[in-house]
């Protein structure tokens, strides 16, 4: 709003004071308000009251014929006209208080998977993946269930995102099998955002999925993506914007298991907060790789794969 406010401490601190000077502003205006709509309906009294006498004295004069009307005030309108007077200087005195302003939020929420119950979506058995004679992984085997949080770990370089891509279907595996449950519907959010179409605008690489614009600019506010940003070409775009715009793609679907890769990288907190919420409450399963520790805490992890 025009303005730079410091605030000291860390993140947490911040929010907190952020939220008791919005209380205390909002307090503040309260009771201006109160005081200011009190005086204006004393003023409107006052003023009433006036033109009441006024009124009266012209109908006396008027009815006893006498000769003409006389604008002279009476002690009694010289008093409302006082008193109105007085109010004025109070209002002046006042001054104005601006109300606090309120940015309208938009919750995000992933849409629920149509997979209600307790089902094995994902089998994985003696996974393997080469890349010349470099074995990146090997021997990999587990299973992802209905409303499982996993976590893959490792240090960079230890195949995570090569297992992610597997399971997603995007890459195949060299040794071992995947099964999938029947019409399993899978979400990806990779790293470089490989699910978008550079050329094509951001609006456009969403329509084929739902066609209510209007709907798709609602739900891009929960990303703090701006509708000129959603027009633009998906090229001139900034990482940041990339990788908030393929996870409102995956905001507008139903998918039974949204796989993400390093999801908040390059991405402003209010929309990492927005994504942690619809993450938390998203009834599919979710299957990550993030060296974010705080992000992945708030997923509430089940279980977590450990690649050497």
């Amino acid at each position: 709003n025009g303005t730079i406010t410091e605030y000291r401490g860390d993140y947490t601190a911040y929010k907190q004071a952020q939220e008791a000077a919005f209380e205390f502003a909002q307090k503040q205006y309260d009771q201006y308000d109160k005081q200011r709509k009190k005086l204006l309906h004393e003023k409107k009294i006052a003023n009433d009251n006036m033109h009441a006498v006024s009124n009266e004295r012209y109908n006396k004069i008027k009815h006893e014929g006498k000769g003409g009307f006389d604008f002279r005030k009476n002690s009694s309108q010289r008093q409302f006209g006082a008193k109105a007077k007085a109010i004025n200087s109070a209002l002046e005195q006042l001054g104005t208080v601006e109300s606090p302003r309120i940015k309208k939020q938009y919750k995000a929420t992933l849409n629920e998977s149509e997979i209600a119950h307790k089902k094995r979506l994902v089998s994985a058995k003696n996974i393997a993946k080469f890349f010349g004679e470099k074995t990146v992984l090997e021997n990999i085997s587990f299973e992802i269930w209905t409303g499982d949080r996993i976590q893959i770990a490792g240090k960079n370089g230890s195949g995570k995102t090569t297992l992610l891509k597997i399971i997603a279907g995007i890459m195949g595996c060299d040794h071992g099998e995947i099964i999938k449950f029947d019409g399993l519907k899978i979400g990806y959010l990779s790293q470089d955002t490989d699910d978008l179409d550079e050329q094509k605008s951001g609006i456009d690489n969403l329509a084929h999925i739902i066609s209510d614009s209007t709907i798709i600019y609602q739900r891009a506010t929960t990303m703090n993506i701006r509708e000129n940003d959603l027009k633009k070409q998906v090229s001139k775009l900034s990482r940041g914007q990339k990788t908030k715009l393929a996870f409102l793609k995956l905001l507008l679907q139903n998918m039974d298991l949204i796989i993400l890769d390093e999801p908040t990288n390059h991405i402003d907190i209010s929309a990492r907060e927005n994504i942690e919420n619809a993450l938390f409450e998203y009834d599919g399963a979710i299957l990550i790789a993030s060296h974010d520790r705080y992000f992945v805490q708030s997923l509430m992890i089940s279980s977590v794969i450990t690649l050497q």
